[in-house]
């Protein structure tokens, strides 16, 4: 078994990536296919499922030595709900995470129970984001999907059927519908009878990197692996991503820095911050939680320039053959620390975690005739920096301290925000070897699955690695410290003004 190899599958919001893993974590082929994603209307976000097994198909079958694969490992976006029949066969797309048309649905959840009592079960604050605003959607709109439904599944356990032939899913994922009680890690009784949700439509529940049996045969022809290999329950992606980052011990966190953010820190029991700040959720490593506070606009502040004013970057890259984000970071460079007082607010679709404020907006502060595009740009960079920091101060106040931080993602490329977050936030910042984070979290949880380890904390030492360590810039340090202040300041006193705002124009909240 010391020769075989795990596969992983990430089935994420833009694509899916199939990766092999050796035993000591070194990647042995990896393939990536993107697949669109649905508005039928502005707000709404759908995916059709059989696009996701397709992709799946497609990444798996590019893969080199697939007949050595010993274990099939999944790690997916999180709380998208698509209903199956009772031969695991869609009846209707998915409605994924950043869809928001259910905003009458979560006023229905807040009228049948008190929200503090709501995050009292399930550590989450009420937001459409989550599974149970979309059950009851369907419910409501679509009540013959709802009559035939055999199971309500989010995008990893639709996966887990499609590979085992048995409707599972695991805590990570599951803490993710507003429908888990976190403390008893099972479904909610209490909420589950509240909503009038028979239990049966649910998948049964296992704990991260649990083997359900060996591929059904169908699958692994189709996927051309040996029908012997077992399918193992991974995590969420947000889950997974701090195992294979490495950040599984005490005082650390991972910070994926993609379209949006969401600090995690694992922790051995379940903490309800009493202030509802930061949500609490289930981690991908058995008989853990986690904090993981959402900052719903990062990496996307980024796109948003580039696709706003930077066409001749966007131009520059294509002849050069280099990624625009590269240009505008080296543009961002030119400014110096602070920005020269430049600050931005983040909001441009609301704050997320610690504020909760849908009603904020995005805004620039302390502008000049002085500045120029590189201040701007680094201010946004330094903007979620500070989001970040605010975050972490709220958990080390529930009683985590933090000293390292593991950056993922697209934006943890740069090394100029790799400075900026140390420098910010004054901890630890560390890269992992592995980009592809989340598929080595799911390989981690497969390699002990099929006994290589015997735990978690083992494996992740064994097959997770670091490429870079940096430690704050002192002087940097201090400045950041006062233009910090000055940062919360100005949310503080604009609040009133967000909410005037939403009620002046449609578009603001």
């Amino acid at each position: 078994m010391t020769d075989g190899l795990i596969l992983a599958i990430d089935l994420g919001t833009t694509g899916c990536k199939a990766t092999l893993f050796d035993p000591q974590g070194q990647v042995a082929g990896t393939a990536y296919e993107e697949y669109p994603i649905i508005h039928p209307r502005p707000d709404w976000a759908e995916q059709d499922p059989h696009t996701w097994w397709q992709a799946v198909c497609r990444t798996v079958t590019r893969l080199p030595e697939r007949s050595r694969v010993i274990a099939v490992s999944v790690t997916s976006q999180r709380e998208g709900l698509v209903p199956v029949d009772a031969s695991g066969q869609p009846l209707s797309n998915c409605i994924i995470w950043m869809d928001k048309r259910t905003i009458v649905q979560c006023e229905t959840i807040r009228q049948a129970i008190n929200e503090r009592a709501l995050f009292g079960i399930t550590g989450l604050r009420l937001d459409p984001a989550f599974s149970l605003a979309k059950l009851l959607w369907i419910r409501e709109h679509q009540p013959e999907v709802y009559a035939r439904a055999h199971k309500f599944l989010q995008a990893g356990d639709y996966l887990l059927a499609r590979l085992s032939g048995r409707f599972a899913s695991e805590h990570s994922i599951a803490s993710r519908t507003m429908l888990l009680d976190i403390r008893r890690r099972a479904w909610s009784a209490d909420l589950v009878g509240r909503f009038g949700i028979s239990e049966a439509l649910l998948p049964d529940l296992f704990e991260p990197g649990t083997a359900l049996g060996p591929l059904r045969p169908s699958a692994a022809a189709e996927l051309g692996l040996p029908a012997s290999a077992l399918v193992v329950t991974g995590g969420g992606d947000q889950q997974t991503n701090a195992i294979g980052a490495g950040a599984v011990r005490s005082g650390s966190a991972s910070v994926g820095i993609g379209t949006a953010t969401a600090p995690s820190v694992t922790i051995d029991e379940p903490i309800f911050d009493p202030q509802l700040r930061v949500p609490c959720c289930c981690a991908a490593i058995p008989g853990k939680w986690e904090f993981e506070p959402p900052l719903w606009t990062t990496g996307v502040l980024l796109r948003w320039f580039r696709d706003q004013f930077g066409a001749g970057e966007v131009d520059a890259a294509r002849a050069r053959g280099v990624d625009p984000y590269e240009l505008l970071t080296a543009e961002a460079a030119e400014a110096p620390a602070g920005s020269d007082g430049l600050i931005t607010l983040p909001y441009f679709m609301g704050a997320g975690a610690p504020y909760w404020n849908a009603h904020a907006r995005g805004v620039l502060f302390g502008l000049s005739l002085g500045h120029t595009r590189a201040h701007v740009i680094r201010s946004l960079l330094e903007a979620v920096a500070y989001e970040i920091l605010l975050n972490l101060e709220a958990i080390e106040a529930l009683g985590w301290p933090l000293d390292s931080l593991y950056l993922t993602g697209g934006g943890a490329r740069s090394a100029l925000w790799q400075e900026i977050i140390a420098d910010v936030t004054g901890k630890r910042v560390l890269l992992p070897a592995t980009e592809g984070t989340p598929s080595l979290g799911a390989a981690v949880l497969a390699a002990v699955a099929v006994g290589l380890y015997p735990d978690v904390l083992t494996a992740a030492a064994a097959m997770t690695r670091t490429s870079r360590e940096l430690e704050p810039n002192r002087a940097h340090r201090e400045l950041y410290r006062q233009y910090y202040a000055v940062y919360r300041e100005a949310y503080q006193g604009l609040v009133p003004a967000f909410r005037l705002l939403s009620q002046v124009s449609p578009t603001a909240g």
